[in-house]
């Protein structure tokens, strides 16, 4: 895709190889993403408190971040972006 030149701003939802090549390109401005391991970590806490009869939250709203530009290259980024599976199996 080419860059856009009009005044509307372009904000994707979660990752992808070419959603960030867009980002990188000036085709789209940002991008919200959400963790998902960290999802999955807290959906299984919470699975086991209540097995162990402790109080659970019903909701449990973990923010996502907003990618741009200029913290594409954080580490905190690159690690939502670009987690290390290996650390994980």
């Amino acid at each position: 895709m080419k860059p856009r030149k009009s005044g509307v701003k372009l904000v994707g939802f979660d990752s992808s190889p070419a959603l960030i090549e867009n980002l990188k390109a000036g085709v789209i401005d940002s991008l919200v993403i959400q963790n998902p391991f960290r999802m999955g970590f807290e959906s299984v806490q919470a699975a086991l408190d209540q097995m162990d009869g402790k109080p659970v939250r019903k909701m449990n709203a973990l923010p996502p971040a907003l990618v741009d530009l200029e913290n594409l290259s954080k580490p905190e980024i690159q690690a939502q972006l670009n987690p290390d599976l290996k650390s994980y199996l």
